[in-house]
C-alpha cells in the first residue's frame, strides 16, 4: 500500500503539470488531513454502491495512463448538435498516470490540470477477468464521470453516457477475451460553453460570484461485477409508514422468476415475503422502528431472484421506515412533519468540494468526518447543493440519521441559453439522479432549481417530480422565482436578520414557509485560507479574507467578516436566537446555514476548506444549535394590526401603507411615515422580540434609544416578516410600566407597507 507524502503546499496551476509516469500529488494552495491517507494503489477500496450490494466484485481505482488531445469544439448556445466529441482514434501515447478516481483538475489526480473544452481527456488501463466469472455476465460500472464519456473495451467502443453527476454501466461480455483486456475512455466536458448542467463549476477566467473549479473526466469509482444471465438489475424500495409495511419492485434482466424478500435486523430474520419478480413484494413490517434523525434504524433487506426455486441472484440492501409530509400543526402553520411530528430542520448548504479531491472527497474517512461534525454541533439536516456526492456519502447520512435537501444540479447560471436539446438532456439527467437516490431515507427532499439558474418550466418538472416520487417533500425553487407548485416556499436572504415570507400567498398558504440560504457571516482563520497575501485573487471582490470591524448588531451588516472567533461567535449565537424566534413568530419550518466549510474564495464556513479548524468549538456550537429545536412561546405585548399614533398625534390602525393584494392596509398613507404606541409591561422579561411585516425598512427606538436599523429586503413583490430578539444589554431599555416604541421608515421599496408587533418569552 503507498500512500501520498507531502514535501510542502505549492499553489495549483491552470496548466499541465506532472506529466510523468511516476505519481506525485500535483500543487495545491490547501491540503486536509486526509488526503495523506490516500491509498495510490487502491483509493476508494469500499464496496461503491451499499444500496445494492453483491459478494463479487473487481476495483478499478488506481493510477491509470492518460493523455490530453485537441479537438476542434466552439463554443455554443444551448446544447451541442454533434452525436459525440469523445468517438475518435485511441491515442498511441501517453502523457503520464493519473489517480482515478480523482477528476484531472484535483490535485489528488497528481495532474492538477484544467481540461478545457476544445480537449478531450483519455484514459487507459488493462484488467483480467478472473475465471469465476467465465460464466457470467460482466458489467463495468462507472459511478460518475464529467460530461460526455465514451468506454473502449480491446479497441472497440461500446457506449457512450452524457451527464455528470448519475452512475452509467455497460455489459462489456461480448467484447472481453482471455487473459489481459485493455480499456480505454474518453471523456469531454464543456462547462459552462454550452447548456449542460454543470452546478458551480466555471473555468477560472470566467469566474463571477460564487462558482469554483471545475472538473472534467472520472471523479468517482470505476469498477467491475459478475452478474448471473438472469439477475436483479435495481431496487426500487418504498416504506409504508402508515399501512406497516415495506414494497419492494426490482427490474430484473433475463427472466423474472420469483424474488423472496427478508428483512433483517441485527443479524435476526424479522420478516419475509415471496411474490413473482416482475410484481411489486409487499412485507408486513409489525411493531417497526421508525427511522428519525434522532433514532436512525436501518434495516437490512436481502433479495433472492429464484428461478425453479434454485437462487440465481442474491443482493443486500437496507431501508428505514419513515414517512416525510407537510400538514397544519398545533400552531396553525403548515409544517414539514416527519412520522406525523412536526420537526424544524436546520443544517448548512454543503458545496461538496475539497481543496484536494475538488468535486470527491480524499477518501471515505473525510466522508465520515463531515456528517459526524454536523451531528456533533447540533445539525439535523444538510443541502447538498447543486450536485452529487459518491453513494458512501448517502449511506452514511442514512446510518448517521441527517436530512438531505438534495439539489437537482443546474445548467450555467449566466451566458446560456435552454434550448430543447439541452432541456431534454437535463431532464434525463434530473430522472437519472433520482432512480439512482430514491431508497436512501435521509432525502427527505427534492430541489428542482436554485435561484433561477437555469430555470425553465418549473412547474412542469415540479409537478413530474411529485407525480414520480410522492415519499418526499418537492421544492420547486430555492430562492428566487418561486411559482404555485410544490410543499415548500422557499427564500434566500443573507441579512444578518433574515426574513420569512409572511404568509404563503401563491397557495393559500398550503406550502411550509422556509428558508434555503442563510448567514454566509466569514471568519478568516490565518493560515488556512484558500487566498492569502502570497495567494492574491484575481477578483478584488474575493478579498474577503481582510477582517472588517465596520459592523453593528443594531443595523444590518449582512454577510460580514469578523476579526476574531469570539466576535464570530456572538455574532452566530445572535443569528441562532433570531431564527428561534423567526420560527414561533411567522412559522418559518427549516433554515440552511451557508455552509459547512469556506469553499476557495468565500470564508463563510463552519470548518476551514481544510476541514482543520472548527471556527467555534463544537460543543459551544450544539448548545447555540440545540435551542432551535424548542422555539419560543411568544406571548404577546403589542398585537399587529394595533392601534398607533402618527408622529403628528394622529390615530391609526396598522398595517399602514398602500393598497396591495397580500396584506389588506387599514390606513392609507403615503410614505415615508412616523408612528409609535406606549404599552404596558408589569415586569422586564427575560426575551422580548420586535416583529415587523411587510415591504418597508424601518428604524426601531424603545423609550427613545435607537433599537434596530432594519432592512426587509422584500423580493418578488410579496411582504416578509423579520423578527429582533432583544438582547441582554438592550433589556436595560425597558422599564416596568409604561414604555414607548417608535417606528420611523426609511428608504424605497416596490410597495409602502408595514405593520409591527411586539411579544415576550
Amino acid at each position: 500500500m503507498k500512500k501520498i507524502i507531502f514535501v510542502g503546499v505549492l499553489f495549483f496551476s491552470l496548466c499541465g503539470c506532472n506529466e510523468k509516469s511516476k505519481y506525485e500529488m500535483a500543487p495545491s494552495p490547501m491540503v486536509t488531513p486526509f488526503a495523506q491517507s490516500v491509498d495510490t494503489e487502491m483509493p476508494f477500496p469500499e464496496y461503491p454502491r451499499p444500496q445494492m450490494e453483491r459478494d463479487e466484485w473487481m476495483n478499478l481505482n488506481g493510477l491509470w495512463d492518460y493523455t490530453v488531445k485537441s479537438i476542434d469544439f466552439e463554443p455554443v448556445q444551448g446544447l451541442t448538435k454533434a452525436p459525440s466529441w469523445t468517438t475518435g482514434e485511441l491515442p498511441s501515447d501517453w502523457a503520464g498516470k493519473i489517480l482515478v478516481p480523482f477528476a484531472i483538475d484535483a490535485p489528488l489526480s497528481g495532474v492538477g490540470r484544467i481540461l478545457r473544452h476544445n480537449e478531450v481527456l483519455w484514459y487507459q488501463r488493462t484488467f483480467n477477468i478472473p475465471s469465476s466469472w467465465e460464466r457470467k455476465n460482466v458489467l463495468l460500472h462507472f459511478s460518475a464521470s464529467d460530461w460526455e464519456t465514451s468506454v473502449y473495451i480491446n479497441g472497440e467502443k461500446i457506449g457512450q453516457h452524457r451527464g455528470g453527476y448519475d452512475p452509467f454501466s455497460f455489459d462489456i461480455t461480448p467484447h472481453l477475451k482471455k487473459g489481459k483486456n485493455n480499456l480505454h475512455v474518453c471523456v469531454w466536458d464543456a462547462t459552462e460553453n454550452q447548456s449542460q448542467a454543470i452546478g458551480k463549476q466555471i473555468m477560472p477566467e470566467n469566474r463571477q460570484g460564487f462558482r469554483y473549479q471545475p472538473t472534467g473526466g472520472i471523479w468517482q469509482t470505476v469498477w467491475l461485477e459478475p452478474v448471473a444471465e438472469n439477475s436483479i438489475e435495481n431496487i426500487k424500495i418504498i416504506p409504508d409508514y402508515d399501512a406497516s409495511a415495506v414494497r419492494v419492485n426490482v427490474k430484473t434482466r433475463g427472466e423474472e422468476g420469483t424474488l423472496l424478500v427478508q428483512v433483517w435486523k441485527n443479524g435476526q430474520l424479522v420478516a419475509e415475503n415471496a411474490g413473482d419478480a416482475g410484481n411489486v413484494v409487499d412485507v408486513p413490517m409489525n411493531n417497526f422502528e421508525a427511522w428519525t434523525p434522532s433514532n436512525p434504524v436501518l434495516y437490512d433487506l436481502k433479495l433472492f431472484l429464484k428461478k425453479e426455486k434454485e437462487t440465481v441472484d442474491e443482493v443486500k440492501s437496507y431501508f428505514g421506515m419513515r414517512k416525510v409530509e407537510v400538514k397544519r400543526a398545533a400552531d396553525g402553520y403548515q409544517r414539514i412533519h416527519m412520522n406525523d411530528e412536526p420537526l424544524f430542520q436546520y443544517g448548512p448548504l454543503d458545496q461538496g468540494y475539497w481543496p484536494d479531491g475538488v468535486l470527491t472527497p480524499p477518501g471515505e474517512e473525510a466522508i465520515k468526518f463531515d456528517l459526524q461534525y454536523l451531528k456533533d454541533i447540533g445539525c439535523n439536516m444538510v443541502r447538498v447543493h447543486i450536485k452529487t456526492h459518491p453513494a458512501r456519502w448517502y449511506y452514511h447520512a442514512d446510518r448517521l440519521g441527517l436530512l438531505v435537501w438534495q439539489d437537482m444540479i443546474c445548467m450555467p447560471k449566466y451566458g446560456q441559453t435552454v434550448d430543447a436539446a439541452a432541456a431534454s438532456q437535463w431532464y434525463t439527467e434530473f430522472k437519472a439522479m433520482v432512480d439512482w437516490l430514491y431508497n436512501h431515507p435521509s432525502i427527505v427532499m427534492w430541489v428542482v432549481f436554485n435561484e433561477g439558474w437555469s430555470q425553465h418550466n418549473t412547474e412542469f418538472y415540479t409537478n413530474w417530480i411529485d407525480n414520480y416520487d410522492s415519499t418526499r417533500i418537492i421544492n420547486c425553487a430555492s430562492g428566487w422565482d418561486d411559482y404555485p407548485v410544490g410543499d415548500v416556499m422557499d427564500v434566500h436572504d443573507y441579512t444578518f436578520y433574515p426574513r420569512n415570507n409572511a404568509a404563503d400567498f401563491k397557495m393559500n398558504g398550503q406550502r411550509a414557509l422556509v428558508i434555503g440560504e442563510a448567514a454566509g457571516i466569514n471568519l478568516a482563520i490565518p493560515g488556512h485560507t484558500w487566498y492569502s497575501e502570497k495567494n492574491k485573487p484575481e477578483q478584488d471582490r474575493h478579498e474577503n479574507y481582510i477582517p472588517a470591524d465596520n459592523y453593528s448588531f443594531k443595523e444590518e451588516s449582512g454577510r460580514h467578516t469578523y476579526g476574531s472567533a469570539e466576535v464570530l461567535q456572538e455574532a452566530y449565537g445572535k443569528f441562532i436566537e433570531t431564527i428561534r424566534c423567526l420560527n414561533s413568530g411567522s412559522g418559518c419550518d427549516a433554515m440552511v446555514y451557508t455552509q459547512i466549510t469556506d469553499v476557495e474564495h468565500e470564508l463563510n464556513g463552519y470548518l476551514t476548506y481544510d476541514r482543520k479548524v472548527s471556527k467555534i468549538e463544537k460543543e459551544t456550537m450544539r448548545k447555540i444549535n440545540t435551542g432551535l429545536y424548542s422555539p419560543p412561546t411568544l406571548t404577546s405585548v403589542v398585537d399587529f394590526a394595533s392601534g398607533w399614533k402618527t408622529g403628528t398625534k394622529k390615530n391609526i390602525q396598522l398595517p399602514v401603507g398602500e393598497k396591495n393584494e397580500f396584506i389588506p392596509v387599514n390606513s392609507v398613507m403615503e410614505f415615508p411615515v412616523e408612528i409609535e404606541k406606549s404599552f404596558n409591561i408589569s415586569e422586564i422579561p427575560e426575551k422580548m422580540t420586535v416583529a415587523v411585516k411587510g415591504f418597508t425598512d424601518c428604524e426601531i427606538k424603545i423609550n427613545g434609544e435607537f433599537f434596530r436599523k432594519t432592512r426587509m429586503n422584500a423580493r418578488w413583490g410579496e411582504p416578509g416578516i423579520q423578527l429582533f430578539p432583544f438582547f441582554d444589554d438592550e433589556l436595560s431599555y425597558l422599564k416596568a410600566g409604561e414604555n414607548n416604541i417608535s417606528i420611523k421608515t426609511i428608504g424605497n421599496s416596490e410597495l409602502d407597507l408595514i405593520d409591527v408587533a411586539v411579544f415576550h418569552y
